[in-house]
């Protein structure tokens, strides 16, 4: 599917990156072939959930703050969040979510 020139050009780049970095890079290149783009505007784009619930597990606060920073992240995109410790979530209303991470 692609060009000898192009396949060189992607095993010459990616023959200098980490484990961590390919696995990020094969994230961005799934994001695109999926047609996901970022939208600089404040309205959730067709096709993108309208409501999703975050849960997070923590010992060091290090997930809630990530969990937090995504929910503002989405809020801003016009989702709707409902933020939650996994301590306190009852998991007999995880039938009921549309949208759990």
């Amino acid at each position: 599917m692609l060009s000898e020139d192009k396949l060189q050009k992607i095993k010459d780049f990616t023959s200098t990156l980490s484990r961590e970095e390919l696995i990020w890079l094969n994230g961005y290149i799934a994001g695109k072939a999926g047609g996901l783009q970022t939208t600089s505007g404040s309205a959730a784009p067709a096709g993108i959930a309208k409501k999703i619930t975050l849960a997070y597990g923590t010992e060091t606060g290090n997930s809630k703050k990530l969990a937090t920073q995504l929910a503002g992240i989405a809020k801003k995109k016009g989702i709707g969040v409902k933020l939650a410790g996994l301590d306190q979530y009852r998991f007999t209303d995880l039938t009921k979510e549309e949208y759990f991470l």
